[in-house]
């Protein structure tokens, strides 16, 4: 009866060892099929994402660019061959400008300009100043100074040096 019980407990813990080997087994293929179904599940989710991102389009900004040819037609019109175009940093608003001398014994060229607006080609301001300098203060402030003194008759000598503000048509002198 001994031997009976020894053998019946070895075939017990032969089958769970069996039972335990198959158990973990299932468990590595239980594992394995959850994990090929989360990938199958990534690799579709990829997809549909990818699907969905590429039928999107992006808006573009509609407003149409600024066309520059007019502003170089009317600066040739306006000023020759020689003339120079300055655009702010938005390129919106355009200084056009010619430098040249009055007289051959002048040491500074005049400069003769215009401010547009690039849209329409509005003219914002224009003026002649000898011996200029011309610059973007800002995105909308224009700076003029003259680079020499200009004596007047009376004996004063008067430096002609102001900002322009494109945005309101306001010209303000710098001292």
């Amino acid at each position: 009866m001994i031997i009976c019980k020894a053998a019946l407990f070895r075939d017990f813990y032969i089958n769970l060892k069996l039972s335990s080997k198959t158990l973990k087994r299932n468990e590595m293929r239980l594992l394995f099929l959850e994990k090929h179904k989360m990938i199958k599940l990534i690799v579709a989710f990829v997809i549909v994402l990818s699907i969905v991102t590429c039928k999107t389009t992006k808006k573009v900004d509609e407003t149409p660019m600024p066309d520059f040819s007019a502003v170089d037609d009317y600066a040739a019109k306006t000023f020759g061959d020689n003339y120079e175009l300055i655009y702010n940093e938005d390129k919106n608003y355009v200084i056009a400008l010619v430098k040249h001398k009055r007289n051959s014994a002048d040491p500074f060229p005049t400069i003769r300009f215009e401010i547009l607006k690039v849209d329409g080609l509005q003219k914002l301001h224009k003026d002649n100043v000898p011996g200029a300098k011309i610059k973007w203060q800002s995105n909308h402030i224009v700076e003029v100074r003259s680079v020499q003194a200009i004596p007047r008759p009376d004996g004063t000598i008067k430096k002609k040096a102001y900002s322009f503000n494109v945005m309101n048509k306001i010209k303000l002198p710098i001292r």
